[in-house]
């Protein structure tokens, strides 16, 4: 008995306790509005392929998932370089520009690879189709194959880079949000 009397006059206390630090009006609206938020979330990516082989029904799926997370200041979504430079990483803000600099250009480099090896596939395609000589044929053979191989690579690393996780886990963006939050909160009502 006397365990729950002090378990329930322990939870009193605190509800008094969190009540007391309640941020009047302005100060509210002002904190929602520098408050940090994460939202974590998870995008599925999947495939199937049915091939015919001989006489057999051959396929293959695939099923991944990725965490990834969106930071937001108030009621705007902010990107992850800023979300570190607005709690004080200004190190770990600048690697992670560099490494959505890096996705982005890889991303270009890959889109292009795709068009170049199109149009390969393309050029080789013509010359089969408009020649009957055996040159042409043979070389638009090599030009078709050596097309669709780059614009597969190419197609795979594009989907690679648009995939991309983020530049540091969910886990320590809400730690390092929840620290930033509750400072947030002392400087308002100090204010």
């Amino acid at each position: 008995m006397r365990k729950v009397l002090l378990l329930i006059s322990a939870f009193l206390f605190s509800a008094v306790l969190v009540y007391s630090q309640e941020i009047p009006g302005q100060k509210t609206i002002e904190l929602n509005r520098q408050r940090l938020t994460v939202e974590i979330y998870v995008q599925m990516y999947g495939f199937l392929s049915i091939n015919r082989l001989g006489g057999m029904n051959i396929g293959g799926a695939s099923l991944s998932e990725v965490k990834k997370w969106k930071a937001y200041q108030g009621f705007r979504e902010i990107s992850e370089p800023d979300f570190f430079e607005i709690v004080g990483y200004k190190e770990e803000a600048e690697r992670c520009r560099k490494y959505y600099e890096n996705l982005r250009l890889k991303a270009q480099n890959s889109f292009a690879g795709m068009a170049v090896s199109g149009i390969t596939m393309i050029a080789g395609l013509a010359l089969i189709t408009l020649n009957n000589a055996k040159f042409f044929i043979v070389t638009g053979s090599v030009l078709s194959l050596v097309g669709t191989i780059g614009f597969s690579i190419a197609a795979v690393i594009f989907k690679t880079v648009s995939n991309a996780r983020n530049w540091a886990p969910a886990s320590l963006a809400l730690v390092v949000a929840e620290d930033y939050n509750k400072c947030l909160r002392r400087k308002i009502i100090s204010e």
